[in-house]
């Protein structure tokens, strides 16, 4: 017989999981990256593109911030809950406000390190 409610908390598991390793793999170059087109380029254009791209990615995680904690203040003031065992979605989005906002602080670190930074 299986659990109600089974699929709403593995769905809010793994959103928690995802948000919460997103500071942590960008901070040790965990990412995926193709250099299919950079391969070739010497090691102070690598590092340039790589300072660039945590220059957007800083942007990118700031604008998602912003929209997760407009979204987490949206579901406070609703009281929206998951539909079978009623768990509070703002609980998910409070991890994902913070994951997201510590995201930010590791890319401004980055790019405030420069290309000359050591990158692991």
């Amino acid at each position: 017989e299986p659990v109600p409610g089974d699929y709403e908390l593995i769905e809010i598991i793994c959103a928690i999981g995802v948000f919460l390793f997103f500071p942590y793999t960008h901070s040790v170059s965990g990412n995926i990256t193709a250099e299919f087109f950079t391969a070739g380029l010497s090691a102070r254009w690598q590092r340039m593109l790589d300072t660039g791209n945590d220059v957007i990615f800083t942007v990118v995680a700031m604008l998602l911030t912003w929209r997760l904690a407009h979204g987490l203040l949206d579901k406070i003031s609703t009281g929206e809950t998951s539909i079978l065992i009623r768990i509070p979605l703002w609980w998910a989005f409070s991890v994902a406000v913070l994951s997201m906002a510590l995201l930010t602080i590791v890319c401004l670190m980055r790019v405030i390190a420069g290309p000359g930074a050591e990158r692991q």
